[in-house]
């Protein structure tokens, strides 16, 4: 039987340090590989508590229900540093938006990014590629044989020319009086001009026609604009020449002939002209040559389905910043849109049936853009503003529709051109301004006719938002606060009691006097979510963990019963929970007494407490909906710009105050629609900076990866030896 021999310690010495040194190595080769993997395969997690590092859950939704491909392409340059010092940064900052976009979408997104000063035969495949989609690769066809049909007449007409102009020379030369008549002069001058612009034109017609990216939609356009030109002119010279020029005396006979007879000349020519501006009166701009001139600026993003694509410019990407933020540290002066830019794109490629949203009101002024019709230049006024214009750019990049009835001016809803869907967004009307005793009511209220109209409206769509806030009138002499217009039609058909005459307000403990309550916000009008809550409802779940803010805020409370109408199902999407904190009251005189002597107030036994709803959402058997929020004034301007300033990675920046506010109203219009797809999901990327240490290329980039692959495993492999070599002694 064999016995083991022991080992003796030089062996051992020896198996221990190969031991050590296989190990080292091996863990020194997975690592190697780990990290190229990472770098090769990608992937990312945002460990930022704000998200700012990711996509809105908005975007990702859209990404994931993506049923053809989408290219994305960013054209970005760095060669002129000089002029654009932050170009660097912007080039870094949509690099990583677009790694984001593809990492997203589960291969349907394919991007890249790159340099065409560097590349440009990257450039002409990019054209190349947009010149052969489907959309553009016949639009051209009428442009093109519109301006084969008018070559020879524009060489008829410089032949016209030509021999006008020569024969009115050799006339004045032969003819004294001819010579000396003031309107012969002009007109050969004018002959001369468009002769030389008629033969400039051909020209330019030509490098159009045979450019790299053929141009005939601007051929048609300048063709026509040189047609209506010349032939103004003719017309002009030939009504002189054949009437007022023929009737001259003293005039040879060859000068009396040649002006007699221009009507003759230039009757068919003429003739031409018109018939072939007719032609071309209607043909549309060429799509292509729209991309080809928004390609030229350096700085765009090309977003590309398989059948069209959609330009977006330097200025769409990059946008100046709000005027009333402050400066950038970096002392850059525009803010980055990429995500909205790229996104609304995506949607308008993708998703050709749109959703008008027609915002309701009686008289009133213009919500979505400024009325200046009423304004008058010759007075020191402040120009008009829309107070929910904010909200009407963002319906615009989501692919909505946006228009405005005011029932007071207009019996029917505008027509909205290929809206395949209408929402009404419902605002109370305005109030009437407080008569004057001396004088005739100016403005005659709302009839119940014109609410009709509306609700007729409303039922023919099945999809309505309405809007209501807590109201003064505008008196100086009393504060009774007004009930609500639609307050019956929503109570007896949908079940929902909006208690309009009662202002929501949130509360805290007074520090002088603990027993009384004092306003906790300030405008205290305003209540937040610290007061309120978004219900599992799929428009508020989404929500639940954003900062909002309600402003002017009026209970609504839910019919129950056989108080409610058959078939009408309510839930709530925003609610106040049962607290001290919140409640409702009527009687604003009495709150401000109280606060005025007694430095604070208390809830009196005719406020409404909490619980109670300041959001309702309604369906019925009919397979109609209606949104119910209890503030009209939380998606305006006011609300989605209000903005404190807070410490951040950096330093300070002012940190919207409400993101949440006009998720809120997108998320309504969406679960309206149908489109819950499209609902938010999660926060959305924050307002703070994002870091920029590790831009590619840059040295920090290089020695991480030189430091990842070469120097962290070498340090493990010599660490390795060392304690081999240690073991050996």
């Amino acid at each position: 039987m064999a016995v083991a021999q022991p080992i003796s310690i030089s062996q051992r010495r020896i198996l221990y340090g190969v031991n050590v040194a296989v190990a080292v190595v091996l863990a020194a080769i997975l690592l190697t590989v780990a990290t190229w993997a990472a770098g090769r395969v990608g992937g990312r997690v945002d460990l930022s508590s704000r998200g700012e590092n990711s996509l809105s859950s908005r975007t990702i939704q859209l990404l994931r229900k993506l049923e053809q491909p989408i290219t994305i392409t960013g054209l970005y340059t760095t060669a002129l540093k000089e002029i654009r010092p932050h170009a660097e940064k912007h080039k870094a900052y949509v690099a990583d938006l677009l790694d984001l976009y593809e990492s997203h979408a589960r291969g349907k997104v394919t991007a890249a990014l790159f340099d065409p000063a560097q590349k440009p035969a990257q450039v002409t495949e990019l054209l190349k590629r947009l010149a052969d989609k489907p959309v553009y690769k016949d639009e051209a066809a009428p442009h093109k044989a519109a301006l084969e049909a008018s070559a020879e007449m524009l060489q008829a007409i410089i032949e016209l020319l030509q021999s006008e102009f020569n024969r009115v020379r050799e006339l004045a030369q032969e003819d004294e009086r001819f010579n000396r008549q003031r309107e012969v002069g002009i007109i050969g001058r004018n002959l001369r001009s468009f002769l030389d612009q008629a033969q400039a034109t051909q020209q330019d017609l030509t490098e159009l026609q045979t450019a790299e990216v053929p141009r005939y939609g601007r051929a048609v356009e300048v063709l026509r604009e040189f047609l209506t030109n010349v032939r103004a002119e003719l017309q002009r010279d030939q009504e002189w020449m054949s009437g007022n020029g023929a009737r001259l005396e003293d005039l040879t006979d060859a000068a009396r002939q040649f002006l007699a007879g221009a009507r003759d000349r230039y009757l068919k020519l003429l003739t031409e002209i018109d018939q072939q501006l007719a032609k071309t009166q209607d043909l549309k701009q060429v799509k292509l040559e729209q991309l080809y001139d928004e390609l030229k600026g350096s700085g765009t993003v090309v977003v590309e389905t398989p059948t069209e694509a959609e330009v977006l410019a330097y200025e769409d990407v990059w946008p100046f910043a709000d005027r009333n933020a402050p400066p950038a540290p970096d002392g850059d002066e525009r803010q980055f849109a990429g995500e909205q830019a790229v996104s609304s794109a995506i949607l308008k490629l993708t998703q050709k049936e749109k959703t008008a949203v027609l915002f309701t009101r009686f008289g009133g002024r213009a919500l979505l853009k400024p009325d200046f019709s009423q304004m008058n230049p010759m007075m020191m006024q402040q120009p008009p503003e829309a107070p929910y214009g904010r909200i009407n750019e963002l319906l615009e990049k989501e692919n909505f529709v946006t228009a405005e009835w005011d029932v007071q001016a207009q019996e029917k809803p505008p027509e909205v051109e290929n809206a395949a869907r209408r929402v009404y967004v419902v605002f109370p009307p305005e109030p009437p301004p407080q008569p004057n005793p001396m004088q005739p009511a100016r403005t005659p209220p709302m009839s119940p006719e014109q609410k009709q109209r509306i609700f007729d409206a409303v039922r023919d769509s099945g999809m309505a938002l309405f809007v209501l806030g807590y109201r003064l009138p505008r008196s100086q002499f009393m504060f009774m606060p007004q009930p609500y217009e639609y307050g019956d039609y929503l109570k007896q058909t949908w079940g929902i009691e909006a208690l309009a005459t009662h202002l929501t307000v949130q509360f805290g403990p007074s520090r002088d006097h603990p027993e009384l309550w004092v306003p906790a916000n300030r405008p205290p009008t305003v209540v937040t979510t610290a007061a309120f809550r978004f219900t599992r409802h799929a428009i508020g779940q989404p929500l639940q963990a954003m900062p909002a803010g309600l402003v002017n805020a009026v209970p609504l409370r839910p019919l129950a019963g056989e108080s409610r109408p058959a078939g009408v199902q309510i839930e709530p999407i925003i609610e106040v929970g049962a607290n001290e904190d919140v409640w409702a009251f009527s009687d604003i005189n009495r709150v401000q007494e109280d606060l005025r002597k007694k430095f604070g107030t208390h809830r009196y036994a005719e406020d409404i407490a909490a619980p109670f709803a300041l959001g309702l959402a309604a369906s019925n058997e009919q397979g109609q909906k209606l949104v119910v929020f209890g503030s009209d004034g939380f998606f305006s301007d006011d609300m989605l710009d209000a903005r404190q300033l807070m410490a951040v990675s950096g330093g300070l920046a002012l940190v919207q105050l409400y993101p949440g506010n006009a998720d809120l109203f997108l998320n309504a219009l969406n679960w309206l629609t149908g489109g819950v797809d499209r609902i938010a999901v999660g926060p959305r990327r924050g307002d703070v900076p994002r870091l920029e240490g590790l831009k590619e290329g840059s040295f920090a980039d290089r020695f991480c990866k030189v430091f990842l692959v070469g120097i962290w495993p070498g340090l493990a492999l010599l660490a390795g030896v060392g304690v081999a070599l240690a073991r050996r002694r």
